[in-house]
């Protein structure tokens, strides 16, 4: 630079002597996305080489800074602009359908929905591609034209007669001269481009070299020592299982067989001839298709029965009966006082720690005395709870192993509960699927109906102090008719649902009822009973 007075001069000078714009650069950039392709690489890879082009390119040429509305436009049309360049760089061979499919979805989603879909292909893509690879034993035959004047790989000798050449002299002098091609030659046999069987005599057998006759034993031994295994057959054989309740861990030497398997710290497994090996994964093993033996002993849930067998415990599967509502078990709480009853249906039996305390809770504020002591058996779903007994001064007593006569006052209750349901299940002759109404409505009965060692009383009057209403008793399972609130349009339509009476609803004055047509539950307080 030369020496000047004015810096305002000075500085436009250097700004137009040595200023380049970005106009190259933004073009290269625009070249490049438009010519960028996933061929053979990741979807990682790929993904990242737009990312960075997009960003050097939002540097040069940043978004319009806007307040009013158009802002949102430009973002969402830079953001499909992104969507697309994306889209058309895809292997079509292998991201063609996903990609037609979200072109097609209007809205179009946008950049970050569009990965996680194509990603997901990805992955699906890999897994279901199975490779199997070995090594091929190749059988090389060299075979030189004995005639000359034409090239070697028109040579019929090497490449296979034509069929004409064999229906024309089929049964003829094989010895002869071939006629009518180009290429001629002599051959005791015609020949073909697969490999024909040879008599044992013959002097056409290709011979093998002692490294290829190596290779054929190796590939043959191989294949013998690893069959196929079931899993490719769609089989599944897992054989007895052996359950022990005592023991810490159940183990099995086909990973296969497990699902859901994690890392795990090691832990030495010891046989009977002294090794040990180490165990670095665990997962669940699958009995049936219902049934499953999880990873932890200390729930103690019973998960089916056993049978033995040469002295050892044998799982076999066991059918568990489930209520239309979708609960498996019921838990039974008796009042020691009024012998009342309250049941609850549960989908699993490690509700009872959030039954047993909101019950806990409707005492005291309902009748304004607190639970005292809690009998129950040994089950593992009550002795999860002896920190809440605990903190909450509550007694807990269980009965000892084997002998259920301790708690014998809930187990009689709930027989009596079993049989009345039995009973008001068989004389509606309804499905086994309706056994949690009935067992519910077996329990409303009891709970309404005077006992001789309560003097006469029923456990209802003796908690409230007042004698039940039997107005709202109806006839379990009988037929009956609901009032429709929707009504058609058409005035011959009918005003009423067909259903069945299956219960009384907690907390509410009505009727619990089951549509025979549209096979739903629901209460209403507008119902005629058929019950003759």
């Amino acid at each position: 630079m030369t020496f000047t007075p004015d810096a305002y001069k000075m500085w436009n000078d250097v700004k137009r002597r040595f200023s380049i714009g970005n106009t190259v650069r933004v073009h290269q950039l625009r070249a490049e996305l438009a010519g960028c392709k996933q061929e053979s690489s990741s979807m990682l890879d790929y993904f990242g080489r737009l990312s960075s082009k997009w960003e050097e390119l939002l540097n040069y040429k940043p978004l319009p800074a806007c307040t009013c509305r158009a802002s949102a436009k430009i973002s969402q049309d830079y953001e499909e602009e992104k969507v697309h360049m994306f889209l058309m760089g895809l292997d079509d061979a292998r991201f063609g359908n996903v990609c037609t499919n979200i072109i097609g979805l209007d809205p179009l989603p946008d950049l970050n929905s569009v990965y996680q879909r194509v990603v997901r292909e990805e992955r699906r893509l890999l897994s279901t591609r199975v490779e199997t690879r070995q090594d091929a034993v190749g059988f090389v035959t060299k075979t030189e034209p004995s005639q000359t004047g034409h090239e070697k790989k028109e040579c019929w000798q090497i490449i296979g007669f034509p069929d004409w050449w064999t229906e024309r002299n089929q049964g003829g002098d094989r010895s002869g001269r071939a006629r009518g091609g180009r290429g001629c030659g002599r051959s005791n046999q015609p020949r073909s481009n697969a490999m024909q069987a040879q008599p044992s005599g013959g002097r056409n057998i290709p011979t093998l070299t002692a490294d290829q006759w190596a290779s054929l034993t190796a590939l043959l031994e191989q294949q013998r020592s690893h069959p196929i295994p079931d899993k490719l057959n769609g089989k599944k054989q897992m054989g007895e299982v052996i359950l022990d309740t005592g023991a810490s861990h159940h183990m099995t030497g086909d990973a296969r067989l497990l699902s859901d398997m994690c890392d795990v710290v090691g832990c030495p497994v010891r046989f009977a001839d002294g090794s040990a090996v180490q165990a670095t994964r665990c997962g669940v093993l699958r009995l049936s298709e219902k049934q499953i033996l999880p990873n932890d002993r200390f729930t103690r849930t019973l998960i089916g029965p056993g049978e033995e067998r040469n002295g050892v415990y044998v799982y076999r599967d066991v059918t568990v009966r489930q209520a239309s509502c979708g609960a498996v078990y019921f838990v039974t709480i008796v009042d020691d006082y009024s012998r009342a009853v309250w049941i609850h249906l549960l989908l699993e039996k490690s509700e009872v720690k959030i039954v047993l305390p909101n019950f806990c809770n409707l005492v005291l504020r309902q009748f304004g005395h607190p639970v005292r002591t809690v009998r129950s058996d040994n089950g593992t779903e009550f002795l999860c709870l002896s920190k809440y007994f605990a903190e909450n001064g509550i007694v807990h007593h269980t009965s000892c192993v084997a002998t259920p006569q301790q708690n014998g006052r809930v187990e009689r209750k709930h027989r009596h509960i079993l049989n009345v349901a039995r009973s008001i299940m068989f004389q509606a002759n309804l499905l086994i699927k309706f056994w949690g109404e009935s067992v519910l409505t077996a329990a409303h009965v009891i709970n309404q109906t005077p006992s001789s060692f309560l003097h006469g009383k029923s456990p209802y009057e003796c908690l409230y102090g007042k004698r039940p209403s039997y107005e709202s008793l109806k006839t379990f399972g009988c037929l009956c008719f609901a009032h429709k609130s929707l009504r058609d349009k058409d005035k011959f339509k009918a005003r009423s649902r067909r259903c069945i009476f299956v219960g009384y609803p907690f907390g509410k004055k009505g009727w619990k009822l089951y549509d025979l047509d549209s096979e739903e539950f629901f209460v209403s307080r507008d119902v005629e009973f058929v019950e003759t």
